[in-house]
């Protein structure tokens, strides 16, 4: 009787090629696994593209990955990638603020103030939202009713902070990463640290700053490289960021050429219809072929699970079904180096909600623009200048009503507005992203904490990906490794 097992990924992105690796890396021959790998379309890697874009390789969606988790740079030296990870040198980003381009302050946390005199020099509060501000210091207001499960981000700041905090620092800040607003966004999701802060007697600034201090992680909301210009704290030592030499996709192209040497066998095109338990087993139907296998891996979308778990738990695929995704898009543009490229501050421009348009009619689709060329030391060159335009967020899909063509003229208008470059492109780009960035809603940890124990009657079955604990992709790649391992641990109890 053979031992080797035969495990199934659904789902072709880093999740996914996170768990084949996990389930073939340093596999010895008492215990062999098997590994089939289906992915829909024709390419893995899912977010993480990169394309030929004036005469370099660049990024089209995530172009960096927090270096505080270890997940994504454990993966690279792994596949021997380590010395293709490139540090992020620069530092700093803005905001529109006040009808003006204003530096972030000193002593953020993921947007929220931990000093008082920093915030009110920036300018980017009002002289009432300055001394709402500092109310934390004089006359705090902790809760009195116990600590919370979960509440939502965005009234816990306003009601501790004011309104002006909530809208113009960390909305900008958080929303820009996952694409949504704070108004229902997840605080335990989020930001955990909050809820904590929250409840103590005293500031809350002061509180918050103590933890940071003390080096006390804020929480999963710093693991985005996705679309935001804003710098993570990380000690001084170590970059906050990283890219990959190459493009990410290279770092996608090295994993899938190191599963290729393992016993992993390659689905491509291959688009998962159905998932049956068949007593101890599954079995798989992908382009009318039947797989049987000893474990599953679901390392797709949140919808795309609960389609393939309904005939087995429909109240799990109710809450997986009604985990909310952001549209969006990204607009890359490479223009002649101008006088007013150099003098641009930072990495980045934090663009927020309702940010009136150029025209005035209506406000801007740009959320963030991020400059590729003074953030990313390999795509700097002489007399060129790299820009990309993050557009949409939760709730807002006009850019998917306008062409390209429009899209980029739209843009483009907007950037000369924001930031005063009102040359022409010598050339320009847009991907779009449907359904790309789940979105963190009150109790959404609780829910997921659910539908793990509801699935762990199905196992060997585990659920990977964005749309529960991260969405950055350090967290991907430890909710691959992590599922990997649950499946295997109930496939060796069940033989």
């Amino acid at each position: 009787m053979s031992n080797e097992r035969h495990i199934a990924v659904i789902g072709g992105g880093i999740a996914g090629l996170a768990a084949a690796h996990e389930l073939t890396f340093e596999a010895n021959d008492a215990a062999r696994v098997h590994v089939h790998l289906f992915e829909a379309t024709s390419r893995f890697g899912g977010l993480m593209q990169s394309a030929s874009f004036a005469g370099r390789r660049v990024d089209m969606a995530a172009d960096g990955f927090l270096a505080r988790r270890p997940e994504a740079i454990t993966l690279a030296q792994e596949i021997g990638m380590g010395a293709s990870l490139i540090p992020m040198t620069s530092k700093g980003a803005a905001v529109v603020a006040r009808g003006k381009v204003r530096p972030l302050p000193d002593g953020l946390a993921l947007g929220v103030p931990t000093q008082l005199a920093s915030v009110a020099r920036s300018g980017i509060l009002s002289p009432l939202g300055v001394a709402r501000l500092a109310l934390d210091l004089i006359a705090p207001m902790p809760d009195r009713r116990g600590r919370l499960a979960d509440r939502a981000l965005g009234p816990l700041i306003a009601r501790r902070l004011g309104g002006q905090v909530a809208d113009r620092l960390v909305e900008p800040m958080l929303g820009g990463i996952y694409a949504g607003g704070i108004a229902e966004a997840s605080t335990a999701a989020l930001y955990p640290l909050l809820l904590e802060v929250a409840e103590q007697e005293g500031s809350f600034m002061r509180a918050l700053a103590s933890r940071a201090k003390a080096g006390v992680s804020p929480g999963p909301a710093h693991e985005s490289g996705k679309i935001t210009p804003a710098v993570a704290f990380a000690p001084k030592e170590m970059p906050a960021f990283f890219a990959v030499s190459g493009g990410m996709s290279a770092l996608v192209d090295a994993t899938v050429s190191d599963l290729s040497r393992r016993a992993v066998t390659f689905h491509q095109s291959s688009l998962v219809s159905s998932l049956q338990r068949f007593k101890t087993q599954w079995q798989i139907v992908a382009n009318t072929q039947t797989h049987t296998v000893d474990g599953v891996i679901v390392a797709t979308p949140a919808a795309t699970a609960a389609g393939l778990l309904s005939p087995h738990d429909a109240d799990v695929a109710t809450v997986l079904g009604a985990i909310p995704y952001a549209s969006v898009a990204v607009v890359t543009f490479a223009f002649a180096s101008t006088p007013l490229e150099r003098s641009l501050y930072g990495t980045g421009l934090l663009v927020p909600r309702n940010t009136p348009a150029p025209s005035g009619r209506s406000t801007t689709l740009t959320t963030a623009l991020t400059y590729l060329s003074h953030k990313w030391p390999h795509l700097a060159r002489p007399g060129e200048f790299l820009l990309r335009a993050s557009v949409g967020r939760f709730g807002d899909t006009r850019f998917s009503r306008l062409s390209d063509e429009s899209l980029i003229e739209q843009v483009r208008t907007e950037v000369s507005g924001l930031i005063g470059l009102r040359s022409h492109p010598q050339e320009a780009t847009v991907v779009r992203w449907p359904s790309a960035l789940p979105q963190y809603r009150v109790h959404h940890l609780a829910r997921i904490a659910q539908v793990n124990a509801a699935i762990d009657r199905l196992a060997p079955l585990a659920l990977a990906g964005a749309a529960y604990n991260g969405v950055g992709i350090p967290a991907c790649i430890g909710s691959g490794r992590k599922a990997a391992r649950q499946v295997l641990e109930k496939i060796n109890q069940l033989h």
